[in-house]
């Protein structure tokens, strides 16, 4: 298979609204298709799924407690991001991506900062005004619950590591306290600029 050229990716945003004590948020899904020089279709490469608000002067933190244990975690470290660059720069809007996977046979191509930029395109979203934070869990190939604690899952962090470095995230913690516990690390994309 010859590797994905990014600038035929093509994203595209379903967004809703979330319960009401999370109403500063709003819930999205994304589909990633794929037109390469041999489909006479596009086929699906991908998915998204997570949270996103334009509200950045709001209370994200409660936002994301009253979605999810994966909803709190993405909001209080977005919220620590918001605080430590308030004076910094304008910031304009929030992505707080809770999944991102793409099919097996396109994994390896270092796509995800592509499949991110492509999103906040489509959102019409300013990636220098945007905080994008990511909690990795790796899933099993068949769709399902995380995988449990052990060397398999271990191994997964590890590969998710270096997926999200290669797509210019970087651990919001310490390096040290990486070290210590991978598993409850959110990465965030620091702004381009």
């Amino acid at each position: 298979m010859d590797p994905i050229d990014p600038e035929w990716l093509d994203t595209s945003v379903s967004i809703y609204r979330c319960d009401a004590d999370a109403d500063v948020l709003r819930g999205f899904s994304a589909t990633v298709r794929y037109t390469g020089d041999e489909d006479s279709e596009p086929r699906e490469i991908g998915r998204l799924s997570g949270w996103l608000t334009r509200e950045v002067y709001s209370d994200v933190a409660d936002a994301g407690d009253a979605l999810s244990a994966d909803g709190m975690i993405l909001g209080y470290a977005t919220q620590k991001l918001l605080e430590e660059h308030e004076g910094d720069r304008v910031l304009d809007a929030v992505v707080m991506l809770d999944r991102a996977s793409l099919e097996p046979e396109y994994r390896g191509q270092k796509l995800l900062g592509a499949l991110v930029d492509d999103l906040l395109d489509v959102l019409q979203l300013e990636p220098t005004e945007t905080i994008v934070v990511v909690f990795p869990e790796p899933l099993p190939l068949v769709r399902g619950a995380p995988r449990p604690e052990g060397e398999e899952r271990e191994a997964g962090l590890r590969k998710l590591a270096g997926a999200l470095v290669a797509a210019g995230f970087e651990p919001i913690d310490d390096e040290e306290q990486l070290a210590d516990d991978e598993a409850d690390t959110v990465w965030w994309r620091p702004f381009s600029d």
